[in-house]
């Protein structure tokens, strides 16, 4: 069984063309569940015209409270009861092959319990630019661990099981389901282009990789300076790595069971013990951003040699542990 989350907000603009091509689906999904973050425009009255003609189940639950992006998410994947379960945005368009490729990889890949389509990135008016995500990350040099996207995206329910609910310190769904799954090595990235991604101007991601000029590997290297900058200047950063690495070993204590159901008694056990690993490095790396610059040499010097390198970026890293200076990022993890 084959479900869709989808998390609106004022979506009306774009919302008819997404719910189009879902029907558009040669492999339609067994149900589509719309958690409405409380819109002030038609987006809840399209979803109900939508459903009386839709082949399909359609269940529209509106949200007592405002939850954001995030939270809105999390509200409509924990009430989807499919096995295979696909986040959809309300202003993409899916290409009719999207559903039936990603429900034939997870057949084809039973080790792997999130699997990620590439999208063409388009204009307002859906206008394909030739570029593809995956492409623009690419050719800024970037790892194709950069592909979060959490509308390209589709989770079995056994990783749901242990990923759900969304934690409210995780800022972003899709970092926290994806990068999560990355952990686990339960991740299967697709070349196959399965949906137009639409931006329009007001998309809730500014990853530069997301604009629609396709950036080049002097550009992506001017970006990442800038990056650089933004990191000297502001919490973050370190900080947001800690702490969803914090997260997710708690979850991974808590959820053992569920866990080794996953993945096996070893493999989840080595992975927690790696991730509090990472963590207590990312740590040590908080406090070296704290001493004056004439100090960290020989901090930097240490934990290189204790390993806390080889897992946290390597040279890169030791450069910024050498330039930022980041007080406000330990202050922003207490």
């Amino acid at each position: 069984m084959v479900s869709i989350a989808m998390a609106t907000f004022n979506g009306a603009a774009f919302l008819p063309a997404q719910l189009e091509s879902l029907l558009s689906q040669t492999r339609q999904p067994d149900e589509l569940v719309v958690a409405d973050d409380l819109s002030t425009d038609a987006t809840p009255d399209i979803v109900r015209a939508f459903a009386l003609t839709c082949p399909f189940p359609v269940r529209l639950e509106i949200n007592d409270q405002r939850l954001g992006v995030a939270q809105n998410f999390n509200r409509a994947l924990s009430l989807c009861t499919g096995d295979l379960v696909l986040l959809s945005d309300q202003d993409d368009v899916w290409l009719p092959e999207k559903i039936a490729v990603l429900e034939q990889e997870a057949l084809r890949n039973p080790d792997s319990s999130c699997f990620i389509n590439d999208a063409l990135l388009a204009d307002r008016e859906l206008v394909p630019t030739g570029t593809t995500k995956r492409g623009q990350i690419r050719a800024a040099g970037l790892p194709d661990e950069a592909m979060v996207m959490g509308c390209c995206a589709a989770f079995r329910r056994s990783l749901l099981t242990c990923l759900l609910p969304i934690p409210t310190s995780q800022r972003a769904h899709d970092n926290w389901l994806v990068q999560t799954a990355d952990l686990l090595h339960q991740t299967s990235r697709l070349d196959d282009c399965l949906q137009l991604y639409r931006r329009h101007g007001d998309n809730a991601s500014d990853f530069f990789v997301n604009r629609l000029e396709q950036p080049n590997f002097i550009q992506g290297l001017i970006e990442r300076a800038q990056g650089l900058v933004r990191k000297a200047t502001h919490s973050g950063g370190l900080a947001d790595e800690q702490n969803f690495l914090a997260t997710a070993s708690q979850r991974m204590s808590e959820r053992q069971e569920e866990f080794i159901k996953l993945v096996g008694r070893e493999h989840a056990t080595c992975t927690l013990a790696s991730t509090e690993a990472r963590a207590r490095h990312l740590a040590r790396r908080c406090a070296i951003r704290t001493l004056p610059r004439y100090r960290r040499f020989p901090e930097i010097s240490a934990l290189w040699r204790d390993g806390g390198y080889a897992t946290s970026g390597k040279v890169p890293s030791v450069i910024k542990d050498m330039l930022i200076s980041a007080t406000r990022e330990i202050a922003s993890t207490l």
